[in-house]
């Protein structure tokens, strides 16, 4: 599908392109933006144009032609919380309210402030175009649908819930407070966007 060895993206004019390595993937006909690609795997951005779909048509093509179509389900939301180690579980791509990475040996102090970096909030307000780099500061675009966190079981109260500065648009984070009667280890995080969660995945936090 792309390059023998795989390459990453390179931001330019504040945002992402559509063509790496040779490669592209379109949606229902609108190129994707690509984070990496190689020759088995692609990392691509859905495009905000296929929102208002129910099913969208992927097609990648490379040096080596073009796939055939293949047609997935469009949904408002889909959430999913990064991880740490990159395999969709285990500890989380969180913050502790000093912006050291949350782990065993530097866990977070119940009532402090951590943030967790997610995708899959879908559409945004303000408008937000595909592939762009959001803002270096805060206030940015935010999920139109409501976005709510718990930490080990208990409701956490969000400061905020929005893009990520300085990474492309559609990286979601959220700074919540983590709860006070939570117990300490490693908890877990679940993320709902609209009516959709993360019970897919196990993310936890390292608490103190």
């Amino acid at each position: 599908m792309g390059p023998f060895p795989g390459i990453g993206f390179t931001p330019a004019n504040n945002r992402v392109g559509t063509i790496l390595g040779g490669t592209t993937v379109t949606f229902d006909g609108v190129p994707a933006p690509l984070i990496y690609v190689s020759a088995n795997q692609v990392n691509a951005i859905v495009p905000y144009e296929v929102a208002s779909n129910s099913v969208t048509s992927i097609i990648v093509t490379s040096a080596g032609g073009a796939s055939v179509s293949k047609q997935v389900q469009v949904v408002a939301t889909t959430p999913a919380i990064f991880s740490a180690l990159q395999t969709g579980n285990g500890q989380g791509a969180i913050l502790n309210q000093d912006l050291s990475s949350n782990n065993s040996v530097n866990p977070a102090t119940r009532g402090t402030v951590i943030a967790i970096y997610a995708t899959g909030e879908g559409s945004l307000t303000p408008f937000a175009p595909t592939g762009s780099i959001s803002g270096p500061s805060l206030p940015l675009p935010k999920p139109i649908a409501n976005v709510s966190v718990t930490i080990g079981g208990q409701q956490a109260v969000i400061n905020y819930a929005g893009e990520a500065p300085s990474l492309v648009s559609g990286v979601l984070q959220v700074n919540a407070v983590v709860p006070t009667n939570i117990g300490t280890g490693n908890q877990t995080v679940v993320l709902t966007i609209g009516p959709n969660t993360t019970v897919q995945q196990t993310i936890t936090l390292a608490v103190q």
